[in-house]
């Protein structure tokens, strides 16, 4: 058995640093001969905790603490993440393989982890006496209590029995962790208002607080990014609004420079706004270069305000009344139809005013 100076004894009690790390300051030591003495003077722990790695140095908590994977964590705990109640273990489900690969592979490199996928190939799922299919599960997991023991303490509280997440004071909204929160919870979709066609985009943040979706909100004003919060009802364990985030028009285009590109293949519908772009007009009465936001080149607009379209109409069929479009055989059908009832014939009205004339 080798021999063991009171130096690297010392080093030994030192329970921040693995076995692989202590081999680092013992080079003149064996792997084995470590490990051997780990078990010999009474630290089991180490070898536990570097089985389901779950120990690292300080240093390099602080790095991870400071870097892009609290901002990955972040992103995912906006969106469909989670850690659990005991603090040691954060997982996001997927139902697309390749994102799922991909957390999987950042978070195993960030952490130095060899945490596989756990997939669930499950079809049919039952609640009580209802069944509903649903697509295979895939599940990306890293075990870390140094880390995510805090984070959860931040990330949730406890109240009714239930865990409830919440927005720590602390948290700062990062294109990295926005780029997350929008493939997990985000959607987008082309809506059509008074026949303009527009983006509306939206962040599902059902289960926060509203004071904490509006700090959301704030965040991303601070980034120039202008977007609105919707309540859509109220949460069923507790009196609070259900509220979600939205944006329209060029803060749809604006917050989608903030994030970047998207990762992955799958989710590059999120980011496709076709033909979505800034046209230039020029008003038809004031002929100031105006500009605008929609699908195609042709703008809709065609007066930078109301008052200048009232008063190009007003001027045009004054010179030239015959300019006005007659009204349509089915327009006033349409009109006969909505009076019909509150008008008299001429014959009524004749009769009318003969039966007033012989009262006086």
């Amino acid at each position: 058995m080798p021999t063991w100076t009171k130096n690297e004894l010392n080093i030994l009690e030192n329970r921040d640093l693995t076995c692989e790390e202590l081999h680092e300051f013992i080079p003149q030591h064996s792997l084995i001969a470590i490990r051997q003495a780990c078990k010999t003077y009474n630290q089991p722990r180490r070898l536990k905790a570097r089985q389901h790695g779950s120990l690292l140095c300080n240093d390099r908590i602080k790095e991870l603490l400071k870097g892009e994977f609290l901002e990955i964590i972040n992103g995912h705990l906006l969106g469909d993440g989670s850690i659990g109640k005991d603090g040691i273990r954060f997982s996001l489900s997927n139902s697309c393989y390749e994102y799922i690969t991909l957390t999987q592979n950042i978070l195993n490199k960030l952490a130095e982890r060899k945490a596989s996928i756990n997939v669930d190939k499950r079809t049919v799922t039952q609640f009580g006496s209802i069944k509903s299919k649903r697509k295979p599960s895939y599940k990306a997991v890293c075990s870390l209590k140094q880390i995510f023991e805090p984070l959860r303490n931040k990330w949730y509280i406890n109240g009714s029995g239930k865990s409830q997440k919440v927005i720590p004071s602390d948290m700062r909204l990062t294109p990295l962790t926005c780029n997350r929160w929008y493939i997990d919870d985000g959607s987008i979709r082309a809506r059509t208002t008074s026949g303009i066609q527009s983006l509306e985009l939206t962040l599902c943040t059902d289960d926060f607080l509203e004071n904490d979706v509006d700090s959301l909100v704030e965040q991303l004003k601070n980034h120039n990014i202008h977007p609105r919060k919707r309540i859509i009802g109220k949460r069923t364990r507790d009196d609070n609004n259900k509220c979600q985030i939205f944006m329209y028009g060029s803060v749809v285009v604006d917050f989608l420079d903030f994030i970047g590109e998207c990762p992955i293949e799958h989710y590059r519908y999120k980011w496709d706004i076709k033909t979505y772009q800034k046209r230039i007009y020029n008003c038809r009465q004031c002929s100031s270069t105006m500009a605008e936001w929609g699908f195609g080149t042709n703008p809709k607009k065609k007066f930078c305000t109301p008052t200048c379209s009232r008063t190009y109409f007003k001027k045009k069929y004054k010179e030239n009344p015959l300019d006005r479009k007659p009204l349509s055989a089915e327009t006033r059908r349409k009109i006969s139809a909505s009076l019909k009832g509150r008008q008299f014939s001429y014959e009524h009205r004749q009769n009318i005013s003969a039966a007033k004339k012989g009262k006086k």
